[in-house]
């Protein structure tokens, strides 16, 4: 998923993350317990437990209200398919700083809803700056935008029009599957 450069980016830029008492939430599970021991140890031989806290796993309202209490939502990854993750925290009006690999760095940048970067640390940390250093109400504009976005391109009802017409185009106009 990324986490390993999350965490080299966040030790490039700890001195600003702890100027500023910002801080890293990682969200959701493991894949395997060996994923997590590597990841916690990471943390301390970085010293980065001040900066980064692993919450695990979050649902329902509890992952409404995390996501909600954060500014940015930050999710680097080398690759995926459509990340629900980055889509639920723009629909909550949070900018977000992706990766190519998340595959929506394009939109999110067409709306000036966030920042895509490389998956490079270097990179990534300068994006953190940014981050930190965007006064609050430019931050919320950004996440209106997001949510706009959501709007606009994600919606459920815009999403099963572009299927239908990517149906008619592959079994012919006149297909009828209502």
């Amino acid at each position: 998923k990324g986490l390993d450069i999350l965490l080299s980016a966040v030790r490039k830029a700890a001195a600003e993350f702890r100027k500023s008492k910002s801080r890293i939430l990682i969200v959701g599970s493991f894949d395997t317990k060996r994923d997590e021991s590597i990841l916690i140890k990471t943390i301390k031989r970085w010293s980065l437990g001040d900066i980064v806290r692993i919450e695990g796993p979050k649902y329902d309202g509890e992952k409404r209200n995390l996501i909600l209490g954060c500014d940015a939502f930050v999710h680097t990854s080398r690759y995926e398919g459509m990340p629900m993750a980055v889509l639920e925290a723009m629909a909550l009006g949070k900018p977000c700083l992706v990766t190519p690999g998340t595959n929506l760095g394009q939109a999110i940048g067409e709306f000036s809803a966030g920042w895509e970067t490389d998956i490079n640390p270097e990179r990534i940390a300068d994006c953190f700056i940014k981050i930190i250093e965007t006064p609050a109400n430019v931050l919320r504009s950004m996440g209106q935008r997001a949510q706009s976005l959501i709007k606009e391109r994600f919606a459920l009802s815009i999403t099963v029009d572009m299927l239908r017409a990517l149906y008619r185009d592959v079994i012919g106009q006149n297909a009828k599957y209502e």
